[in-house]
């Protein structure tokens, strides 16, 4: 596979290569998230309305995916970015029917790769605690909560 992460995420994904961008910030429905990592290495995937439709799946599935590439792994950030008034429970769940979609789908992120879910913006329930027990479980990474609307988030 190529270097550049830019054309090994098209050649994983192989969707609409338009929706591939070489940037670390992402923003929607009045909520933003900007990816810090050290290793400056990031390409974001616009999921919904991009990659992946909803005739694809039948379900409704996470805004963005940020991968990442570390040293030797990658790292694959499945976005979710609510408004106000809607709860986390639904935007955790499209995450993981994504990220579900992904790997039946696509093969990746394979077993090797780190998967994150961060949701930001949209209520907190007290559920929250349980489903992001499950998804460390399903998928070994965390499930991130944060619910106000401008997010940076540092991977080191």
């Amino acid at each position: 596979m190529s270097t550049d992460l830019f054309t090994e995420c098209f050649e994983i994904f192989n969707e609409g290569k338009s929706f591939y961008e070489k940037r670390s910030s992402a923003s929607e429905n009045s909520s933003s998230v900007r990816v810090n990592s050290k290793y400056k290495t990031v390409c974001r995937i616009k999921v919904d309305k991009g990659i992946v439709k909803k005739e694809d799946t039948g379900q409704d599935r996470c805004d963005f995916l940020f991968v990442i590439k570390e040293l030797d792994s990658k790292l694959f950030l499945f976005v979710e970015l609510k408004g106000g008034g809607i709860n986390g429970e639904d935007a955790a769940e499209q995450l993981t029917n994504t990220i579900d979609f992904f790997i039946k789908k696509y093969g990746s992120p394979s077993q090797d790769d780190k998967i994150i879910g961060l949701v930001v913006g949209g209520r907190a329930t007290v559920r929250m605690i349980e489903i992001k027990d499950r998804f460390k479980k399903k998928y070994g990474g965390e499930l991130i909560h944060k619910s106000g609307h401008k997010q940076s988030y540092e991977f080191s």
